[in-house]
């Protein structure tokens, strides 16, 4: 599988108003953060579910933020440093810290936005980035979420200016073969 040029390159701008331009880049900043092994593996499987959801909104032609989706996956749980606990085990303590240590390291709103987002549907204003970072925390380890991957189909649909039952059968399929993939990602998820 080729890796889109945001898996590439490792370039990371420390300023408040940047953010990570790449995966490599995000996942060296959570190392650079202290990050665990176990909490960096997760977050490079994660942003490569990120990355195949992108794609095939690129190929259906949905406009999104890509960049945004992939390193905001990349980052999403940077909060595990502070919480390491949670890293194994239940608790949404790490997703308002991870969004403030990101800012305070240089990360943009937008991108540390994801560490708070990820975690909670109950937000009507999420983005679609931010539902297909949500996704993809599910996703890769075989989790489908119906109430995340309805509303990821309705805003295809009104982007796409399609009914949505057209969306439904154009996305169902993708989530379906990502699911698939969750038993592999989950061996290799464990260093």
């Amino acid at each position: 599988m080729q890796l889109p040029p945001s898996f590439q390159s490792s370039l990371w701008c420390p300023m408040p108003t940047h953010h990570p331009a790449s995966v490599p880049a995000a996942l060296n900043l959570l190392k650079s953060l202290d990050g665990p092994p176990l909490l960096i593996r997760h977050c490079e499987i994660v942003a490569e579910v990120a990355w195949m959801l992108s794609d095939s909104m690129v190929n259906l032609g949905v406009p999104h933020d890509s960049v945004l989706v992939m390193v905001g996956a990349a980052l999403h749980d940077a909060g595990k440093i502070l919480y390491p606990e949670e890293l194994e085990g239940p608790g949404n303590r790490h997703e308002a810290a991870g969004e403030a240590l990101l800012i305070a390291n240089g990360v943009s709103i937008a991108i540390a936005r994801a560490c708070r987002t990820h975690g909670s549907i109950v937000n009507d204003s999420l983005s679609l980035e931010q539902l297909l970072v949500m996704a993809a925390d599910h996703l890769w380890k075989g989790t489908r979420r119906d109430e995340i991957e309805a509303r990821i189909i309705d805003m295809a649909a009104g982007m796409l200016s399609v009914p949505r039952w057209e969306a439904f059968l154009l996305l169902d399929p993708v989530f379906e073969s990502i699911a698939a993939g969750g038993t592999e990602r989950l061996a290799r998820a464990h260093v």
